[in-house]
């Protein structure tokens, strides 16, 4: 496929511990830093609302190399996936109402008719409305960072733990 792959279409929030502090984490595919933080990426969709806990807050990339979501828990140092940077997410409350409207969005989410993203948050083109995962959020990306400084010296590089929150 050669658009850029989204981010992970799943409802995956994980909470990663630093220390005493918690970090908030979001799925995402591997391939997808260039355009994100690229700045052509403006919007990541996803079948739920934005969880307003997470609005304006940082929030930290997983991403993971294949299409298979992370376990619902990993110890530190588990591996399985990279921390891609950080970003800040805003709006994504409400569904997109029809198909056009996802469409008409498509140079920001980058989420072209004939995808194998499209199919899955949108069925086949001409198809009903929402999709097969159904109600379909558009979540503001307001800023993106590559990975932060902070994380080459965080336990050498390797990976924090993580604990779903969300589903």
């Amino acid at each position: 496929m050669n658009a850029p792959r989204m981010l992970r279409p799943s409802r995956t929030m994980l909470p990663i511990r630093r220390g005493l502090a918690t970090m908030l984490g979001l799925e995402v595919f591997e391939s997808s830093s260039a355009s994100l933080f690229g700045g052509e990426k403006k919007l990541s969709v996803r079948d739920f609302a934005l969880p307003s806990e997470y609005a304006n807050r940082n929030v930290v990339l997983l991403a993971r190399p294949s299409n298979s979501p992370l376990p619902d828990a990993l110890p530190a140092g588990a591996g399985g996936f990279s921390v891609l940077g950080v970003v800040q997410l805003s709006g994504g409350t409400a569904p997109y109402e029809n198909r056009q409207a996802f469409e008409s969005d498509v140079s920001r989410h980058q989420v072209p008719p004939g995808s194998e993203v499209y199919r899955k948050y949108a069925g086949e083109s001409g198809g009903a409305w929402p999709g097969p995962l159904g109600d379909v959020y558009a979540w503001s990306i307001d800023s993106a960072e590559p990975k932060p400084e902070w994380h080459a010296r965080f336990q050498g590089g390797a990976t924090p733990a993580i604990t779903r929150r969300h589903k």
